[in-house]
């Protein structure tokens, strides 16, 4: 591993933190949380995620964390049962808000990894994969990367675009960590190993993303947010030189600017390890929780450490 990131966890929570309060925010409604986010001050509550508080990360980085927790146990002999207990255990022990009400409804309701599987509908192209698919990019071989991304994925999100996007999303966080080509070059590196059974063309991201991260309207490949998302991801990778650079850039687009932020971080912190942030964002994040940075930080540590 040529760029060790040991707080990519850490990364991935502030980004959350900081970028859910402007997730589908109407800018014209609220102009004074842009104009906040936009100065880097100090985490903001959201309008209507009160229950959220300020400072707080979301089902992004919990889910990454449950997801490095397998790994760190299971490594490549992980299951998808594994992913589901840790993703069942991990909300249970510290439950928030932040996840989509479904899921937050069915992981409050459920107390097994059984019940979860009856309650779950696995029919989604949306984000939930790949939000939690940054660690993965640890794993050495890219055949593995797909194996285990595509497992994961299917656990909650088990259609064609929603598994590429968690493989994809492992992909750009193993060039980041294991390569270090520039990612302006990080498409022809995809494409090359995208493999004759991936149909590389239908995400065709030498376009660059613009506007709000969500759902495009009138989309003739309904390609759906998981793969809007990880264009997203890309777009800033290789046009942004910096995290401030890469936040303030997806505020300005909105939509889904938490899940986009945490993926985008996770994946160029390992290029930006020396980049100054503001103090406040690892001295205010989780104020009292006990998974907050130290958590974080020795979790980053473990999985690291692993060599798979």
């Amino acid at each position: 591993m040529i760029n060790r990131n040991n707080n990519m966890l850490l990364r991935i929570a502030q980004a959350d933190a900081y970028a859910i309060c402007v997730e589908y925010v109407d800018r014209e409604a609220y102009p004074e949380i842009f104009d906040k986010a936009l100065r880097f001050e100090s985490y903001q509550q959201h309008p209507k995620y009160n229950k959220l508080p300020e400072s707080s990360y979301t089902d992004d980085t919990q889910m990454s964390c449950a997801v490095s927790e397998v790994l760190i146990d299971k490594e490549l002999n992980a299951t998808a049962n594994d992913f589901l207990y840790s993703f069942l255990c991990c909300f249970k022990r510290d439950e928030r808000d932040g996840y989509s009400r479904k899921f937050q409804a069915i992981l409050e309701q459920a107390n097994s990894v059984d019940e979860l599987k009856l309650l779950l509908n696995t029919d989604s192209n949306r984000n939930g994969a790949a939000m939690r698919s940054v660690p993965l990019g640890i794993i050495k071989n890219i055949e593995n990367i797909k194996y285990i991304a595509t497992l994961q994925a299917a656990t909650t999100h088990n259609t064609y675009n929603a598994r590429c996007s968690s493989v994809i999303t492992g992909m750009m966080r193993h060039y980041a960590l294991y390569t270090n080509d520039s990612f302006k070059h990080i498409n022809e590196w995809l494409a090359d190993r995208s493999g004759g059974n991936d149909p590389w063309e239908i995400f065709d991201f030498r376009i660059p993303w613009q506007g709000p991260i969500h759902n495009k309207k009138n989309d003739p490949n309904e390609l759906g947010i998981g793969i809007n998302t990880v264009h997203a991801v890309n777009t800033l990778l290789i046009e942004e030189t910096s995290l401030i650079g890469i936040m303030k850039r997806l505020i300005n687009w909105g939509g889904d600017t938490d899940s986009v932020a945490a993926i985008a971080w996770g994946i160029a912190s390992a290029r930006y390890q020396n980049e100054e942030l503001p103090e406040f964002m690892e001295r205010d994040l989780e104020i009292g929780g006990n998974y907050g940075p130290e958590y974080l930080k020795q979790l980053g540590k473990k999985l690291m450490d692993l060599n798979i």
